[in-house]
């Protein structure tokens, strides 16, 4: 991931924003925090290095009201003074009231060249549709799979790679053993965040079936099903 944000940087052409969302919240800040040190030229050099050109937005109480979208708004239409980037973060974006998600829209159909405009998420289907769309989605998970059997990463290379019946047979076979669901859908984020930009929808989708599964009373095969049916238009 790294590797591909350097050469965007590199080459200027980093998009005016992104949106980083999934379940490990430290990641995507630590993530964010790397791309504007690349995008600055490096960290801080210690607490006197006031970084001019990088506006971070954090929630106030349960929110983050209009007050702030105008703050972002006059910080972004002045010139950088370091950086080739005025950089603003805002840090879980869910916090966004809905006349802030529409003012936030509105700078992001029409942004500065100059812009660049990071939102951090768990959800972002806690977002309006319209703003989610004008920002590139990259999904970010601090998942490993050193400990997940063999049998399991095969089950999973074999789901992505078969056909609608394999999947079938395959879902039928990770229920039937006891334990195995919890591995077979953590290697199967890891794969598919080995390109998040591209499967960033699938994702989503697969993100969705899971927190279904979890906190509510489905049919753990008909969630799964539906997950797959998406793999169809992708793989």
């Amino acid at each position: 991931m790294k590797t591909l944000f350097q050469k965007l940087i590199k080459e200027n052409k980093l998009a005016h924003g992104y949106l980083f969302f999934g379940p490990d919240f430290k990641k995507q800040q630590e993530f964010s925090s790397w791309l504007v040190d690349s995008v600055n030229g490096g960290p801080p050099q210690g607490p006197r290095d006031i970084r001019f050109d990088v506006l971070e937005i954090v929630p106030i109480g349960e929110s983050i009201g209009i007050e702030k979208v105008r703050e972002i708004k006059n910080f972004l239409w002045q010139k950088p003074i370091q950086s080739s980037k005025r950089t603003v973060v805002i840090k879980w974006a869910n916090y966004l009231t809905p006349e802030a998600q529409n003012a936030i829209l509105k700078v992001a159909e029409e942004p500065p060249s100059h812009a660049l405009i990071i939102l951090l998420v768990k959800d972002h289907t806690n977002l309006i549709p319209t703003l989610v769309s004008r920002f590139q989605k990259i999904y970010l998970g601090g998942e490993n799979n050193e400990n997940v059997p063999l049998s399991i990463k095969k089950y999973v290379n074999d789901f992505l790679k078969g056909s609608p019946i394999q999947r079938k047979n395959i879902i039928k076979e990770i229920l039937e053993q006891e334990g195995a669901l919890d591995g077979f859908i953590r290697v199967l984020m890891i794969e598919l965040n080995r390109d998040p930009k591209k499967n960033w929808k699938i994702l989503k989708e697969l993100l969705y079936r899971w927190t279904m599964i979890n906190q509510y009373n489905v049919n753990k095969r008909l969630q799964l099903e539906a997950f797959a049916k998406i793999l169809d238009y992708r793989f």
